[in-house]
């Protein structure tokens, strides 16, 4: 008998003759049918970096009728963060929701998403599946393309940050920034 998409905790069978429908029974254990939840993506070890936009994607597995909540978290153990609720797709539907990280750099991030039904016995939940890492960025304004500075001399080097990128090594090279040439 193939499990129907119908999502519920109160379930119950009734089983009666094609022929004859005074000869039946209804079952009087009553049952639930569950269905499940998948992170897709992050699924692997990632970078995501902090204000950029980045794609959690999950599917689930049965027809849920309330939002499925998003979470993350920072580290490998400790609380979850709430992110959003979105609205319970279709049965096998995949699901994407863009995020844009917020400033909590780490290299333990982890989703979680999560069925939010009025009857817990029903609720499901994922997480993905390895760790992946929230970062900064650094983009440099100054020095400038036709900048010409002289030993001794004192510069001012601009740059913008998204996140926290504290504290900074500030490093030179002579030779157009080729492995190894970093002083």
């Amino acid at each position: 008998w193939p499990i129907p998409d119908d999502i519920g905790y109160n379930c119950s069978i009734l089983i009666r003759d094609k022929n004859d429908s005074s000869v039946k029974d209804n079952s009087t254990n009553l049952f639930a049918i569950k269905g499940s939840i998948e992170v897709l993506t992050p699924n692997t070890y990632v970078n995501w970096t902090n204000g950029t936009q980045e794609n959690i994607t999950f599917t689930t597995r049965g027809t849920y009728t309330r939002n499925i909540d998003i979470f993350y978290r920072n580290a490998t153990a400790g609380s979850w963060i709430y992110i959003d609720s979105v609205s319970p797709p279709a049965d096998n539907v995949n699901v994407t929701y863009p995020w844009y990280p917020a400033d909590d750099i780490t290299r333990n991030a982890s989703i979680k998403v999560a069925t939010n039904e009025t009857e817990p016995k029903i609720n499901v939940n994922d997480t993905s599946n390895t760790e992946f890492k929230i970062k900064g960025k650094v983009t440099i304004s100054k020095p400038s393309t036709n900048d010409i500075w002289h030993p001794g001399d004192t510069k001012y080097i601009n740059w913008t940050s998204v996140g926290t990128v504290t504290p900074v090594k500030i490093e030179v090279s002579n030779d157009s920034g080729l492995p190894g040439s970093w002083k």
